[in-house]
């Protein structure tokens, strides 16, 4: 069995984070993210760790109203496969269910990754049900009008 370590980003991730989401960017298969955003939003990241060594990481924005956004998903390519993304995933699912208690809340994705979200229970859905993150990220994107992706719903 694999030790991977699921831990809060730091400061000393930032280079790591930034060159996987860059990996994955120019591949279109997420949004870029510059550094200074990274560094901005570094307390909403989680990293894996295998031996000691960066090979995933994943983010959390809150829309408020107990709507929450797993992002910026990225597994180094040679670790793929090992189930590393979806235990990030779970780690943040736990963590946002037991930060939020009192409340029920809604975790969304936009993937192209179907499959990989349905074996953690989230549920297919309509993108439109999501007007926060049209507005705040999709507005920016090459492919807002002809968006390929696929909304996932945990509720």
């Amino acid at each position: 069995m694999l030790d991977i370590k699921i831990r809060k980003a730091e400061i000393k991730d930032i280079d790591n984070i930034h060159n996987i989401l860059k990996i994955y960017a120019n591949e279109q298969l997420l949004l870029p993210r510059e550094k200074a955003s990274i560094l901005s939003n570094i307390k909403y990241f989680y990293v894996a760790e295998l031996k000691e060594k960066f090979v995933a990481c994943c983010a959390t924005r809150d829309y408020d109203n107990n709507l929450f956004e797993v992002r910026s998903l990225a597994v180094c390519a040679e670790k793929k496969g090992l189930n590393i993304g979806s235990k990030l995933v779970e780690k943040i699912v736990l963590d946002l269910k037991n930060s939020n208690k009192l409340n029920k809340i809604r975790i969304f994705a936009l993937t192209y990754s179907i499959k990989f979200f349905e074996r953690l229970n989230f549920q297919l859905v309509k993108k439109d049900i999501f007007p926060e993150k049209i507005w705040a990220d999709c507005k920016n994107c090459k492919k807002f009008d002809k968006c390929d992706e696929n909304a996932m719903l945990l509720e």
